[in-house]
């Protein structure tokens, strides 16, 4: 017996998951069932340190993508902003921006990519009208003004992203 079986492993990380594990009882629980000291103990502390890495790197993984949805936002702006601030009206662009934008989305919201996607397609789309409509008639703004546009284009596209994270991902159990 140089192994634990799946129910013991699911039990041992079950039980460091509620904080309530016990390597040296759980030593002597192998050891009670026929395994020799040395190979319980290399068990036991083999599954710890898997079961320790398994968390890390669900934990690294998170701070990735944390940092995705923080830096996605502006790209798809700048996306966003190019056409209405260099007059650009070809509809060729306004495809390419769409798929840059939805691939940003999907990379920024992998747990939740159709409403990531479509959050930024949105938000993409609306900009350049909430652009027009804010400075429609004016000569001159103060460049901080930008950000008005910015944010009434991205109301619809939150409120899209909550939507469609309701209705899609409501019954998706998030760790």
């Amino acid at each position: 017996m140089n192994q634990l079986t799946q129910d013991q492993k699911d039990h041992y990380r079950n039980s460091m998951a509620n904080n309530n594990f016990s390597p040296q009882i759980e030593i002597l629980k192998l050891v009670a069932e026929g395994y020799d000291i040395e190979v319980a103990k290399g068990l036991v502390i083999a599954e710890i340190k898997a079961y320790k890495k398994e968390v890390f790197d669900k934990t690294v993984a998170r701070n990735n993508q944390s940092e995705l949805r923080k830096f996605m936002p502006i790209v798809v702006f700048l996306v966003a902003m190019i056409g209405p601030v260099f007059g650009v009206e070809s509809p060729l662009w306004y495809i390419v921006a769409i798929i840059l934008v939805g691939t940003a989305g999907y990379f920024a919201y992998r747990d939740k990519p159709v409403a990531g996607v479509m959050a930024y397609i949105i938000a993409a789309m609306a900009f350049p009208f909430t652009y027009s409509f804010y400075f429609a008639e004016r000569s001159t703004y103060m460049k901080i003004e930008m950000l008005i546009p910015m944010l009434m284009a991205a109301i619809p596209a939150i409120i899209v992203y909550y939507i469609i994270s309701a209705i899609a991902y409501s019954k998706v159990d998030n760790d």
